[in-house]
């Protein structure tokens, strides 16, 4: 309770404290006013978008106090100006609950900028429903933020024109400001910052004010239209070379310049054509950089993948030279094991079969002929376990070498099964045979070279596919020795590497208070 108190405690100061933020930097932009955005709406949406619905109404009334703030020396003082300002942040509120809802979050890709842009929309729509109906006669002019209706009873070209030009600004303050509110909140979204910023520093703003000063110097001679748009390619350039984040600092700083350039020097232009351009541009820069971005990282993804794959094929070249060389190993000691004992107890049983047509001695024929099995069934329990054939997977491991083999070491040994143990007898031959012989080396190395009293094998098998009709199973030798053992490491575990990356799986060899084996095998 002492842990969550002080957090229940703070909220409500913090909660204050961004109301205050919000309607300070609120009515900052009401005295910025309307130039060909209106940044206002931008960052409401961004607010709302950002922070708990909870803090949502607190949040309404700080921005209803910053427009009756600003409306204190009107005529007639704030009451007339209440209700527009109590439907001031419903436009924002509204659109960044319907972003929320289709999903848009700091990870940026084109189907969330096109999210975001329809959120825009519908949030520019309802701006402009808003500032229409905030139309006031009859002293000509508008409660809002420009004087687009000059005359007595306003037309409806008029109207339409007042309109549009409010749709188009609030729709700019939207797609200036969100994208920055994206790039700042997400985590994934901050590597490579300094290097855009850099950037930006180095050439995009020395160009973009080198564009200004001949803009400024042939204000309204119709040359200014033209640099304008040359300030525009600029937003298309740094967009392909740093993406959609390249296009939030880029748009913002042309954007601000042409704002500044505009209220200054006034400009040739309509407004409203200024703004369709710069809106259309702004959401296709977004759109591409954020396209440019997607790109770049499959491109990256795909070359990941790549060198996995080159990885994995060289390891599975490395492993089928193993194999080669392990086989004629292989050969070569059953050679000897059939040349050394075989060969040495036929020899005996010749002299005895030469001996006994003199002296028979049948017991002693009967020995030779016990060794020779034993022998032989030694070579061929090499070659492929009875055990495994003749009673199973998992009795083999229970009962079997591995058990036998820690039993004469005074290693405790156990065997775990889980999932469906009946899938153990659905198992192709060369994958219970692999399994068995990873558990065997590592039982053998782990008595071998882990000086470790206890050795824990589990199994774990289950359905895998579409269909269900694949196999998985999971082994996990462990054992609480010394760890790592270089020797061991040289010997025995490339073998089982080899084995489980013929069978198309995977293995991880760690210290895991002892030595851990895990090794996966799909059929």
């Amino acid at each position: 309770m002492s842990a969550t108190a002080p957090a229940a405690s703070s909220r409500p100061l913090q909660t204050a404290m961004a109301c205050l933020l919000l309607m300070a930097g609120y009515w900052l932009c009401l005295q910025i006013g309307f130039r060909h955005w209106y940044v206002g709406v931008g960052v409401l949406f961004a607010v709302f978008w950002s922070r708990p619905g909870r803090d949502w109404p607190w949040f309404c009334a700080a921005v209803a106090a910053a427009c009756l703030l600003d409306d204190a020396g009107a005529a007639g003082g704030i009451g007339p100006h209440l209700p527009s300002a109590v439907l001031e942040p419903l436009p924002a509120l509204l659109g960044a609950l319907l972003a929320r809802r289709m999903g848009l979050d700091a990870m940026v890709k084109p189907v969330r900028i096109l999210d975001l842009l329809l959120a825009a929309v519908l949030t520019a729509l309802l701006v402009m429903l808003t500032d229409l109906l905030g139309v006031r006669h009859p002293s000509g002019d508008d409660v809002r933020h420009a004087a687009a209706v000059q005359t007595q009873a306003p037309t409806l070209p008029a109207l339409a024109h007042y309109g549009i030009n409010h749709f188009m600004g609030a729709f700019l303050g939207i797609i200036l400001i969100m994208p920055g509110m994206l790039w700042l909140t997400g985590l994934m979204n901050r590597p490579g910052t300094a290097k855009i910023l850099r950037a930006g520093l180095v050439w995009l703003l020395p160009i973009a004010l080198l564009l200004s000063v001949p803009m400024a110097l042939f204000a309204g001679q119709g040359v200014d239209r033209y640099l304008r748009r040359c300030l525009l390619v600029l937003v298309v350039v740094f967009s392909f070379r740093h993406g959609w984040r390249g296009t939030a600092l880029s748009m913002l700083l042309v954007s601000t310049l042409i704002g500044i350039d505009d209220h200054l020097h006034g400009s040739a232009d309509d407004p409203v054509v200024l703004q369709l351009v710069m809106a259309v541009m702004a959401a296709m820069a977004l759109l591409f950089g954020a396209s440019i971005d997607e790109l770049r990282s499959n491109e990256a993804a795909l070359q990941a993948d790549k060198n996995t794959l080159q990885e994995a094929l060289s390891a599975l070249a490395e492993s089928s030279r193993r194999n080669i060389e392990l086989e004629e190993l292989e050969r070569k000691r059953i050679a000897h094991e059939l040349h050394d004992e075989l060969g040495q107890l036929l020899t005996a049983m010749q002299l005895r079969l030469a001996e006994s047509a003199v002296n028979p001695d049948i017991a002693a024929l009967e020995r030779l002929g016990a060794r020779m099995r034993q022998s032989l069934g030694s070579v061929v329990n090499a070659l492929s376990p009875n055990e495994l054939n003749q009673i199973g997977l998992y009795e083999s491991l229970v009962y079997g070498s591995p058990s036998q083999l820690c039993e004469l070491a005074g290693i405790r040994y156990q065997v775990e099964l889980q999932g469906n143990g009946m899938l153990l007898n659905e198992l192709q031959p060369a994958t219970a045979l692999a399994a068995y012989r990873i558990v065997q080396e590592s039982v053998n190395n782990a008595v071998k070279y882990a000086r470790c009293r206890r050795v824990g094998v589990r199994l774990r098998v289950g359905r895998r596919g579409v269909n269900r009709r694949g196999i998985v199973l999971v082994l996990d030798i462990r054992d609480d020795g010394i760890g790592v053992y270089e020797t061991a490491i040289r010997a025995g575990f490339h073998s089982i590497r080899d084995r489980v990356l013929a069978l198309g799986g995977a293995v991880r060899i760690a210290n895991c208070g002892g030595l851990r084996v895990h090794a996966l095998l799909r059929q």
